[in-house]
């Protein structure tokens, strides 16, 4: 039987658990979660090990306790405690978050990974580019290359005949782990549905625009200014990008998902919040179990709004190319992002950085 579990809903396009689980006080509500196994372990690359150089072997002679200088001990500092993590959670917490416009098995809108780190506390966002051409796990019955965004649908029972219905993340997962080399821990999906009820819901979100914005593309017809925008208008800024490409569409995301975080930490907001998850909860899927999502409240009411962080990777990382890639089995010629090394690090340090 399906569980109802404790959990405040996701919110925005991508960001559904940062900006909700972290968020305020003690406010809760119903999040359904499929039944399936968490994603599997995905092996990090092996590190040769550094022998350390064999320590000099001291003089057999014994010294003559007579001519022999008195040594003192270096003093050696006492070891910086590390800190506990917060709230019985593990030290960190990696959680891919997907977005998808038309419903749980379509393209991957928006592809985000939210780090929370219990010890500082601290969450931090991190964005994926959606047109990155990458290779597919070998066991894939697809072809590579594709857009990662297509990972997530070829994943999903329309594709895969028998699929559960969240095998669409877990091979995102597996596709972003074999390509970038980063292992994440959970996943939530939510679709446009449930973003753009829960923004209505929510009575709107204000935001501000700097010049008129008419885009045939999205049917968006908003002037410039500030404005509070329904769940409908929301979704269209959401998937607005112009003339200018995906990666703006990637930033103009970030501060919108800014926009619902300042309105849901509003007081008048967080007094309701009980009966909104109570309708919107379960347009969400995640795999996070109820211990974990009680640690994610918990973590929450120690969590400066300051705190949270949403990051882009700067847009010299990639360079826009036409490249034959597969849709389905089907080759055709399409517009990616290619990427090279520098982003592979830029996104393991952002998400497990050098101390």
């Amino acid at each position: 039987m399906d569980k109802k579990l404790l959990l405040i809903g996701g919110l925005g396009a991508v960001v559904v658990l940062a900006l909700g689980i972290l968020v305020g006080n003690a406010i809760g509500g119903f999040w359904y979660a499929p039944q399936q196994a968490p994603l599997p372990t995905l092996n990090p690359a092996e590190v040769a090990t550094r022998i350390p150089p064999t320590a000099s072997q001291p003089d057999s002679t014994p010294a003559n306790p007579e001519t022999a200088m008195a040594v003192t001990p270096t003093p050696t500092e006492a070891p910086t405690p590390t800190p506990k993590p917060l709230c019985g959670g593990p030290p960190t917490m990696d959680i891919l978050l997907i977005g998808s416009y038309r419903g749980y098995y379509d393209l991957a809108d928006a592809i985000r990974i939210a780090h929370v780190d219990f010890t500082k506390p601290e969450v931090v966002v991190v964005t994926i580019p959606r047109d990155l051409i990458v290779k597919l796990p070998d066991d894939s019955p697809y072809p590579s290359p594709v857009k990662l965004n297509q990972s997530y649908f070829l994943g999903t029972p329309i594709m895969q005949t028998g699929a559960h219905p969240t095998s669409g993340a877990e091979l995102l997962a597996r596709t972003i782990g074999l390509n970038f080399g980063v292992q994440v821990d959970h996943y939530a999906i939510i679709s446009g549905n449930g973003i753009r009820e829960f923004i209505t819901a929510l009575g709107g979100v204000t935001v501000c625009v700097s010049e008129d914005i008419n885009d045939d593309a999205t049917k968006l017809k908003i002037k410039a200014g500030c404005h509070n925008v329904d769940g409908w208008d929301f979704m269209r800024l959401l998937r607005y990008r112009g003339d200018q490409g995906d990666l703006f569409r990637l930033k103009n995301q970030n501060w919108l998902l800014q926009s619902v975080l300042d309105r849901i930490s509003s007081p008048q907001i967080l007094k309701s919040w009980d009966d909104l998850l109570r309708l919107y909860g379960d347009l969400v899927m995640t795999d996070l179990s109820p211990a974990q999502i009680s640690q994610l409240l918990c973590l929450g009411r120690h969590l400066d709004k300051e705190k949270i962080h949403f990051v882009s990777p700067p847009e010299d990382f990639f360079q826009l190319d036409e490249q034959q890639i597969y849709l389905s089995y089907q080759p055709i010629y399409s517009s990616v992002l290619l990427w090279d090394n520098r982003f592979v690090q830029w996104l393991q340090e952002q998400l497990h950085p050098t101390p």
